[in-house]
């Protein structure tokens, strides 16, 4: 049990948040599956699916814009318990009723059955930042776990949504994916519970005017200051390569129904040995940024993901489309920890102005919305059966975006090596827990910017 909790970070509250986010993944995990075909039983089309997800997604974009407003105002412990418990509310509402606007209005506010990476939605960055500054200089391998938990409790999750076939005699149907959404319903509440318990995490006192900036703790940089000097448009590389590697895994479940006919428990099993690898792959990622670079895997693991993406349409089998699916998934969602680190050692918001930061912002949610429409364009080619024509879509997005992430890093730089995973705690670990706030230079996206990694 203490390996376990060694594991999972040296930190308590790092621990918790670890947690955390095992139970919500599961709680996702049950979404991806178990959302869209249940809409889909329930006799929506995949243009419809797939316009609920483009709402859900646009949402909570908007809301991710402004993580660090109300960051600022709520402090991290409550933003999070904020979108906890609108998760937990949701899904007492998907499972009591199939009422559509209901339905609409639970999906979109909560983004359940869209977190397919396991994320936390809108406080995703904020939990992120909590965490680096818990586990001070051993924020890669925390970064790491954080992917790795997260894909596990996706895995875990879709395979309880394999489960159907014990009560869909009793409750045939739509009806079959009831009891899925109350098991979803008491993992989000044991989240909620589990943020709760969690020190500190409380609003932080404005600054008296005057006072000195705290040292940084973020990556170490060549300047100093805990972050790389950033090239131009450095953010949006990072914010549009996250993006694009997930265009593949978008309705996989509804894709395999609607081509191959495929049973929801086949699915289940599909998607939960898809995160089962993605998982793998997060903690072998840790190995490899060690050994060649950060950059060089993150390179390396979406050209194999572009290759899976091109051949999967054109599997004439359940059981191989299965195999590349899952190749698909490992490889685009197993870099999420890899990305998210590549951002954090890139300074790009040290030095802007107020009205810089706006633009910013407003650029990163044009591109987010472009994004985001992404779901209702797939969902309407499926109804058309264009079982290729989405895939290579998402295949040439994320060719053209690893392209420009190549010429905006340097692969032949060293790699980096971590501290060891018992590092003892840090003094920006003491001051989150004992002020409730994160330093705010330890990563772009939860203060100034938003930051955007793999949903």
């Amino acid at each position: 049990m203490k390996r376990i909790q060694t594991w999972l970070g040296t930190h308590r509250t790092a621990r918790l948040l670890q947690t955390a986010a095992i139970l919500r993944s599961m709680c996702q995990g049950i979404g991806v599956v178990a959302l869209t075909l249940y809409l889909k039983e329930l006799g929506w089309s995949g243009g419809a699916v797939g316009e609920l997800l483009v709402a859900a997604g646009l949402f909570r974009a908007v809301m991710a814009a402004f993580a660090g407003e109300l960051n600022a105002l709520l402090g991290p412990k409550r933003y999070m318990l904020l979108w906890e418990t609108v998760l937990a509310v949701s899904l007492l509402a998907i499972t009591w009723t199939a009422n559509p606007a209901a339905l609409c209005c639970a999906a979109v506010a909560s983004g359940f059955g869209r977190g397919h990476a396991g994320s936390g939605g809108p406080s995703a960055a904020v939990e992120r930042k909590w965490l680096i500054a818990c586990s001070g200089k051993a924020y890669s391998r925390a970064l790491g776990v954080h992917a790795f938990a997260g894909y596990i409790g996706m895995g875990a999750g879709a395979l309880l949504a394999a489960l159907t076939p014990l009560w869909q005699h009793a409750l045939p149907g739509a009806m079959q994916f009831r009891p899925l959404f109350a098991a979803a319903f008491a993992l989000a509440a044991g989240c909620t519970l589990v943020i709760a318990a969690v020190a500190g995490g409380e609003r932080k006192a404005a600054a008296p005017a005057g006072a000195r900036t705290p040292k940084r703790m973020g990556a170490p940089g060549a300047d100093g200051t805990g972050a790389a000097p950033a090239k131009p448009l450095s953010g949006f590389v990072h914010l549009l390569n996250g993006m694009a590697a997930v265009m593949a895994t978008t309705l996989t479940s509804y894709w395999l129904s609607a081509k191959f006919g495929a049973a929801p428990e086949m699915i289940s099993l599909v998607l939960a040995a898809s995160y089962g690898g993605a998982a793998a792959s997060a903690l072998l990622n840790i190995r490899l940024a060690e050994r060649v670079g950060t950059h060089r895997t993150v390179v390396c693991m979406q050209l194999g993901g572009i290759v899976f993406a091109l051949l999967l349409p054109w599997s004439p089998s359940f059981g191989l489309a299965a195999l590349l699916v899952a190749g698909c998934t490992t490889c685009n969602l197993g870099t999420r920890a890899s990305r998210t680190d590549a951002a954090v050692q890139t300074r790009t918001e040290r030095g802007q102005t107020s009205a810089q930061l706006w633009l910013y912002r407003a650029k990163s949610l044009l591109l987010r919305f472009g994004i985001l429409l992404w779901p209702g364009a797939f969902g309407h080619m499926i109804d058309r059966g264009h079982w290729a024509l989405p895939f290579y879509i998402a295949a040439a997005v994320q060719l053209a975006t690893t392209c420009w992430y190549i010429r905006s890093h340097d692969l032949r730089s060293p790699p980096r090596r971590s501290e060891p995973a018992a590092a003892a705690p840090t003094e920006g670990a003491d001051r989150a827990d004992a002020a409730g706030e994160p330093p705010a230079e330890t990563m772009p996206g939860a203060g100034n910017v938003p930051l955007k990694s793999g949903t």
